[in-house]
C-alpha cells in the first residue's frame, strides 16, 4: 500500500521480469543492490501485461543508477556504451572530433567550460545546415583547468575537414581541432564510444549540476523511443529462448516533486553571458590565427576568414614572417 510505509529491500526473485530501464534479457523483481551507498525511493507499479491495469503500487528502495555512484556507475557506463555503439556503428561518415579553445585568448579557465559549450551550440548549427548531423559530445577538463570537447559524430557529406576547421574558427574557437575519420582509423566505433563515455563519467564526479553528456535530440539513452526498443528486445529474447512472457511487469517512477528541465544545468549560460560570449568570439576572430599543414588561417580586417598557403617545406622564419603580416592586417580598424 502506498501509505508512506517504505518496504525493506526485497529478496532476490529469479523469475523473469521485464524492465524498461535496462537492455538485459530480463530483470529481477527488485533492482535494489545492497552495496549501493545511496539507494533512492521509487514508486513501483505492478502492471498486468494483458489488460494494462495496475495490480498494485508500492514504495521501495532501488539502486541510484548514478554516474557518480562507485557501485552503479560501472553498470550504467556499460549500458551507455552499448547504446551509442549500436547507434553509431551503422551511420555514415563517422568522425571523432576534439574541439579546444586557445588559453592565450584571454578566457579564464573557470569560464572556458561555459564558453566552449556556448560556442559548440553555434558550431553545430552551422553543420546542421549542410545536412543531417548526429552526435554525442562530452566535455573534459584538462589538468590546466581549461575544458575541451570530445565529439563522436556522423557528418553530412558536405561537412569536410576544411569546413569544420573554418567553422570552428569562425564561431570563436580559434585554434586547431583534431579530426579523425573513423573509416580510415584503426579504432572501432565501440572503442571511440568507450573513450568518449569514459570522460562523461569522469566529468560527472567532478561537478554537481553539470551536464556531462550532450547528444542529438531523440537519440538519448533515456529517450522513450530507445526505452521501447529495449523492452521489445527483451521480449524477443524471452520468446526466442523458450520462456513464456510474464503476466506482469514493473514500472518504476521516482518520488520527486516538480519537473526539472533536463537541458538546464550550471553549464547553461545566461542571456547576459551569451551576449558577452558573442562579443568575445568576434574579438577573438580579429586577434587569432593558427597554422595547420602549411596554411595560415585568420580573419581579415573585413571580418572574413582567409587562408594563406605557404610553400612546401616553409621554414620557421617564413612562417613567423607570414604571422607578422597577418597580425598587421588584423590590427587595421
Amino acid at each position: 500500500k502506498e501509505n508512506g510505509d517504505v518496504r525493506q529491500p526485497a529478496k532476490r526473485d529469479t523469475s523473469p521480469r521485464l524492465d524498461s530501464s535496462n537492455a538485459n534479457i530480463y530483470q529481477e523483481t527488485s533492482e535494489y543492490i545492497p552495496e549501493c551507498p545511496s539507494p533512492v525511493l521509487m514508486r513501483r507499479s505492478v502492471v498486468d501485461t494483458v489488460t494494462g491495469g495496475i495490480r498494485g503500487t508500492h514504495i521501495e528502495r532501488k539502486s541510484c543508477n548514478s554516474k557518480k555512484c562507485p557501485v552503479c556507475s560501472g553498470k550504467v557506463k556499460g549500458q551507455y556504451v552499448g547504446h551509442y555503439s549500436r547507434l553509431f556503428s551503422s551511420l555514415p561518415n563517422l568522425t571523432f572530433v576534439t574541439l579546444t579553445i586557445d588559453p592565450k585568448n584571454g578566457i579564464a579557465a573557470e569560464d572556458s567550460r561555459k564558453y566552449i559549450i556556448d560556442r559548440w551550440s553555434v558550431f553545430r548549427k552551422r553543420i546542421h545546415r549542410r545536412g543531417e548531423f548526429l552526435y554525442v559530445a562530452v566535455p573534459e577538463s584538462h589538468k590546466s583547468g581549461y575544458t575541451h570537447l570530445h565529439v563522436l559524430c556522423s557528418l553530412p557529406e558536405r561537412a569536410t575537414e576544411e569546413f569544420l576547421r573554418s567553422a570552428w574558427f569562425a564561431v570563436g574557437g580559434g585554434v586547431v581541432m583534431d579530426v579523425q575519420p573513423l573509416n580510415t582509423s584503426e579504432h572501432t566505433p565501440e572503442q571511440v564510444v568507450g573513450y568518449v563515455i569514459k570522460y562523461a563519467f569522469k566529468d560527472a564526479t567532478e561537478g554537481k549540476g553539470r551536464r556531462s553528456l550532450f547528444c542529438s535530440q531523440g537519440i538519448s539513452f533515456h529517450s522513450e523511443k530507445y526505452k521501447q526498443e529495449r523492452r521489445d528486445y527483451a521480449r524477443r529474447m524471452l520468446l526466442e529462448s523458450g520462456h513464456v512472457l510474464p503476466s506482469e511487469t514493473d514500472i518504476w517512477e521516482p518520488l520527486t516533486t516538480g519537473v526539472s528541465d533536463p537541458y538546464k544545468s550550471v553549464d547553461t549560460p545566461t542571456s547576459e553571458e551569451r551576449r558577452y560570449y558573442r562579443k568575445l568570439a568576434k574579438s577573438l576572430q580579429r586577434t587569432t590565427l593558427y597554422v595547420d599543414k602549411g596554411i595560415v588561417h585568420y580573419v581579415n580586417a573585413a571580418g572574413k576568414i582567409e587562408a594563406k598557403a605557404l610553400r612546401a617545406g616553409a621554414t620557421r622564419q617564413e612562417i613567423s614572417k607570414e604571422i607578422r603580416r597577418v597580425r598587421s592586417l588584423q590590427s587595421v580598424p
